[in-house]
């Protein structure tokens, strides 16, 4: 349950911060786990609707992000995710869009 919700405020952190005044600090980490578990279903309807993109940039941790996205897509189908490596790429409907990115 934890893992979910882990990821689960990955999906919720951009809806957080246009919720939140400009001088105000958010901090996610381990000590708010529990309240992952209260984001909206509508933010969750949001990403789908609105065809979010997420551009994860990096070589290596980056896949941590990845990885973490499909175990949560395995764990609850609500949140769908298409991964790929160029923005042509991802046509998948009704899902989270993550564009691979790497330094070069």
């Amino acid at each position: 349950m934890k893992r979910r919700s882990c990821w689960t405020a990955l999906l919720a952190v951009p809806f957080l911060f246009t919720t939140l005044c400009a001088d105000t600090a958010l901090v996610i980490d381990h000590h708010c786990v529990d309240a992952f578990d209260d984001i909206p279903e509508e933010w969750i309807q949001k990403v789908i609707q609105d065809r979010l993109l997420l551009q994860i940039v990096g070589q290596s941790h980056s896949y941590q992000y990845e990885n973490g996205l499909l175990l949560l897509q395995q764990q609850d189908p609500r949140y769908a995710v298409q991964i790929a490596g160029s923005i042509a790429e991802l046509n998948a409907p009704n899902c989270l869009h993550i564009l691979r990115s790497q330094y070069q």
